[in-house]
C-alpha cells in the first residue's frame, strides 16, 4: 500500500485511484495512534508551512478559485505527511516508501523519454499533469536517489551505487526532454547542497 501510493504520485489520470491509496494508508496511521495512544511530535515549522496556504485566501485576486484548491494542494498532502510521520516508524516501511518513489519516477521517466523520441514537443501532459509539474516532481525525487547513490557507495554496494547513477542518468534525461529551464537551476541546486551536506558527515567524508 505504501509502495503503491509513493510509486503513483507522478501519474495523471488517476487520481481517484492515488485519493483511494492515501485514504488507506490514513486509515492505518489511525490505528497505530490509536493503539499507541500518543501523536507524532510535529515540528511548529511543518504546521506553519501548511497554514500559508490558507492564509493566502486573505490577499487571493479570486478566493474562491483558492479555496476550492486547498483540498488537493494543502489537506491531502498534510494527511499523507502526517501518515507518513505514524507508519514510517521501521527503516522497512521507509525502503518500502523510497522504492516506491524511484519505482515511480523512473518508470514515467523512462515512459516520457520514450514518447518524447516519437513526438515533437511532447508536454507530458496525458502522463505526468505537464512538463512543468513534472520537472517539479524530478527536483523533489533527487535528493533521495542522491542519498541513496551516497549511502550504496558507503557501504561498498556496488550494484546499488551504480542502480543509483542510472537512475540519475535517467532523472536528468526526463529533465531535458521536458523544456524547462529551472529544472537545471533547482536541480543543480540540490546536488550542491545535498552533495555538501553529506560530505561534511563523517561516514560520507571519504567517499
Amino acid at each position: 500500500m505504501i509502495f503503491a501510493l509513493f510509486a503513483t504520485l507522478p501519474f495523471n489520470r488517476i487520481i481517484a485511484f492515488r485519493r483511494g491509496l492515501l485514504a488507506l494508508v490514513v486509515v492505518a496511521a489511525v490505528v497505530a495512534v490509536w493503539r499507541a495512544r500518543r501523536l507524532p511530535p510535529v515540528p511548529a515549522i511543518v504546521w506553519i508551512w501548511f497554514a500559508l496556504a490558507p492564509l493566502s485566501i486573505l490577499w487571493s485576486v479570486r478566493p474562491g478559485f483558492t479555496l476550492s484548491e486547498l483540498p488537493p494542494d494543502v489537506i491531502y498532502p498534510l494527511l499523507g505527511f502526517l501518515a507518513a510521520l505514524v507508519l514510517f516508524d521501521r527503516w522497512t516501511r521507509v525502503r518500502i516508501a523510497l522504492a516506491g518513489l524511484f519505482c515511480g519516477a523512473m518508470v514515467v521517466s523512462l515512459a516520457g523519454l520514450w514518447q518524447a523520441s516519437r513526438t515533437a514537443g511532447y508536454d507530458w501532459y496525458e502522463l505526468a499533469h505537464g512538463f512543468g509539474k513534472f520537472s517539479t516532481y524530478l527536483v523533489a525525487v533527487l535528493p533521495f536517489i542522491l542519498l541513496f547513490a551516497f549511502e550504496s557507495a558507503r557501504r561498498g554496494e556496488r550494484k546499488a551505487t551504480l542502480l543509483a547513477v542510472l537512475m540519475i542518468a535517467v532523472l536528468f534525461a526526463a529533465g531535458y526532454a521536458a523544456p524547462n529551464r529551472m529544472f537545471w537551476i533547482a536541480s543543480l541546486a540540490v546536488v550542491a547542497v545535498v552533495t555538501i551536506a553529506a560530505t561534511r558527515r563523517a561516514e560520507y567524508a571519504a567517499l
